[in-house]
C-alpha cells in the first residue's frame, strides 16, 4: 500500500481537486495544512516545492495537481492508440481489453496488466 501525504491548503482549488481525486479513488491519505502548520511548511519547503499542492506518494513527489501522473499511479494508465497516436486512460490490471479510439475509431486489444 502507498503511503500519501498532501501538503494542501484550504484555500488552493487545485488541492481541493488533487483531494477528491484521491478520496474519488478510495486512495487513503494524510493532509497536512500549511497555511496552519509551520512544520509541514518546512517539510514542504526541504523538498523545494514553492506551492501547493505537493503530493508525496512514497518516495515520490508530484507538485501541483497532476491529474496524469496521478491516474498512472492510482488505477489508470495513459496508453497511445496504434493508429492515431491519440492519448488514452485505460484502467490497470483488468487483463485484456478490447479499446475502440474515441479519435479514429480504430479498434484493437491491451493487456492493462503490464
Amino acid at each position: 500500500m502507498k503511503k500519501v501525504i498532501i501538503y494542501a491548503s484550504d484555500s488552493c482549488g487545485y488541492c481541493h481537486q488533487a483531494k477528491k481525486f484521491l478520496m474519488d479513488h478510495h486512495i487513503s491519505f494524510q493532509e497536512k495544512k500549511v497555511d496552519f502548520d509551520k512544520q509541514a511548511q518546512m517539510e514542504m519547503m526541504q523538498m523545494g516545492a514553492k506551492g501547493v499542492p505537493v503530493i508525496k506518494v512514497n518516495d515520490e513527489i508530484i507538485f501541483g495537481f497532476d491529474l496524469q501522473r496521478l491516474e498512472q499511479l492510482f488505477g489508470k494508465q495513459v496508453i497511445s492508440c496504434p493508429h492515431c497516436g491519440n492519448k488514452m486512460n485505460i484502467p490497470k490490471n483488468r487483463g485484456t481489453l478490447k479499446i475502440t479510439c474515441p479519435h479514429c475509431s480504430q479498434m484493437f486489444q491491451i493487456n492493462s496488466n503490464t
